[in-house]
């Protein structure tokens, strides 16, 4: 009903601007006021259902609300630990060295994992990679396997020692039970002829030693398996490796030999290491 061009003075009296109505400011100050008001009653109502709330906790209410998810967290625990008692396979055929840059937050190539079993980087991305003052590893990863309060193992593909190989040397750290550790296992007959753990307690940390399995040559050959098993659930039994290598009595870096075909009946087995260590 307004016309293009016309003078604003000419426009008619719009309705709620007329001095004899409560106009449009008008309505909007009872609007503002009631929202005032609506606003603290809302928050008296809340106050008061506050109130009801502590009491109903203090009285017992939350008791059967915690215990749920109380129940939730067990749940969640427990699948969680499924989960990671699954397989899991690297990408990829074992080579040496082993040392672990590349892919981070998996399992290694040439292995396969059970539990908390992982290819980390520092600084670390997730909790599980948290090493409280770690060092002396080299690059940027390394090779976690367990943690305080779940076990884990590794297993290598099998491959053939080379000739010439006098020892396997490694940055570890861990394993602080004589049932984790580092273990070289034959295939046949299993038997460990390699095992690096930290037994004493009071010397354990996050900083990494080199360590060494020498005296391999009358293995030169033989069929052989890696196992890096955490076995307990407490603190510093997680055991770390970094910059695994083969070494002839130059300490020259060597590869393996070769990888092992399996049959379907073959397979080693990390779960059974610890009756091996017993009849070595």
């Amino acid at each position: 009903w307004l016309k293009i061009g016309q003078n604003p003075g000419q426009w008619p009296a719009m309705r709620g601007f007329e001095s004899d109505e409560p106009g449009l400011e008008g309505r909007l100050d009872q609007q503002t006021a009631g929202r005032r008001c609506t606003g603290f009653k809302g928050f008296r109502y809340l106050a008061y259902t506050a109130c009801l709330v502590c009491i109903g906790a203090a009285g017992g209410f939350c008791l059967g609300r915690t215990q749920k998810a109380a129940g939730d967290i067990a749940s969640l625990e427990a699948s969680k630990e499924r989960y990671e008692l699954k397989e899991k396979t690297g990408q990829g055929d074992l080579s040496f060295p082993l040392r672990f840059e590349g892919r981070f937050g998996c399992c290694p190539p040439g292995f396969t994992c059970v539990g908390i079993a992982k290819v980390c980087v520092h600084p670390p991305k997730t909790r599980a990679c948290f090493h409280s003052g770690i060092k002396n590893f080299e690059g940027r990863q390394y090779f976690a396997v367990g943690s305080d309060k779940s076990v884990a193992h590794a297993t290598s593909q099998v491959f053939y020692l080379p000739s010439g190989i006098e020892a396997i040397e490694m940055l570890y750290v861990g394993g602080s039970s004589v049932k984790s550790g580092f273990f070289l296992l034959s295939l046949s007959p299993n038997e460990v002829i390699c095992h690096i753990a930290k037994e004493d307690r009071y010397e354990n940390s996050n900083v990494f030693s080199q360590e060494r399995c020498g005296h391999l040559q009358k293995h030169s050959g033989d069929a052989v398996y890696i196992c890096v098993v955490d076995a307990d659930r407490q603190r510093w039994d997680s055991v770390l490796i970094d910059n695994v290598r083969l070494v002839d009595q130059f300490g020259s870096d060597m590869n393996h030999a070769g990888l092992v075909e399996l049959s379907a009946t073959t397979k080693p087995d990390c779960g059974k290491v610890h009756s091996f260590l017993e009849n070595s």
